[in-house]
């Protein structure tokens, strides 16, 4: 006889990922609205910690994230022994599991450049609630200086602002701790670490709630930090010979 599928356990701690190199200019923003939506989620009751990771950082990131010390929700920097984004988030997410376990643990990861809504975390949380086991969110961008308007009219043309979309973007990504272990982690992929961590979760079977309704506000900015990541999808905009088909795996 088939036993009932036993519920997920309630989450009661909450992680945000943030990886940094070399981000003084944009990260205060970036904090100041994920520690918004942390502190809305915190007065629920629940444990709420942000985390950035220092990525062979020579500005002054560490300094910004130093200033948020000392308020409601927890922010700390942490540096990452290897070089990437993938090498990045990893460390930053094995550091939360570390210290407040995966049973009930949910985390979420953004980027330096990226601002959230206050809602965002709340938002995820309902449909973990509903049994998501991750949450694929889009990105707006609002800034297109630098970007001629035939670049401006291909990414609109290709990009799908709609739930069940098949975009995945690191600056707008949450999981169930056990789902992430479960699937692996983070790989060793200095780039596309979140289209491929996606994949997995897919593969063991885990419900994944594609979502348009949470959406992260991303830079467009031309100088690429990432390979093959959002900022480099831009900048080829630029050159392309004919309209793009889409761009169902972009990351930023």
């Amino acid at each position: 006889m088939l036993l009932p599928a036993c519920p997920e356990p309630a989450i009661d701690t909450v992680g945000v990922v943030i990886p940094a190199h070399n981000e003084a200019a944009l990260l205060a923003s970036c904090l100041s609205s994920v520690s918004r939506a942390a502190g809305l989620a915190a007065a629920r009751g629940l444990g709420v910690e942000i985390v950035v990771v220092l990525d062979r950082c020579s500005d002054g990131t560490a300094e910004v994230v130093a200033s948020f010390a000392g308020r409601d929700v927890p922010v700390s920097a942490v540096g990452s022994e290897r070089a990437g984004v993938g090498w990045a988030r990893a460390a930053g997410v094995d550091l939360l599991i570390a210290r407040h376990g995966s049973r009930r643990t949910w985390l979420c990861t953004t980027d330096a450049d990226s601002t959230v809504a206050d809602g965002w975390i709340l938002g995820q949380l309902d449909h973990a609630a509903a049994g998501a086991d991750a949450v694929v969110g889009t990105v707006q961008v609002t800034d297109w200086s630098g970007h001629p308007p035939l670049a401006v009219r291909r990414y609109y043309a290709g990009y799908h602002q709609v739930d069940g979309h098949r975009h995945v973007h690191g600056a707008n990504l949450a999981f169930r701790a056990d789902s992430y272990l479960a699937a692996g982690g983070f790989g060793a992929a200095a780039w596309d670490e979140d289209v491929d961590l996606v994949r997995r979760i897919e593969l063991t079977g885990a419900r994944i709630v594609r979502t348009a309704k949470l959406p992260v506000i991303t830079s467009a900015r031309l100088h690429n930090r990432v390979p093959a990541g959002f900022g480099n999808y831009l900048s080829a905009l630029q050159t392309l010979p004919d309209e793009p088909e889409g761009v169902d795996n972009v990351v930023c």
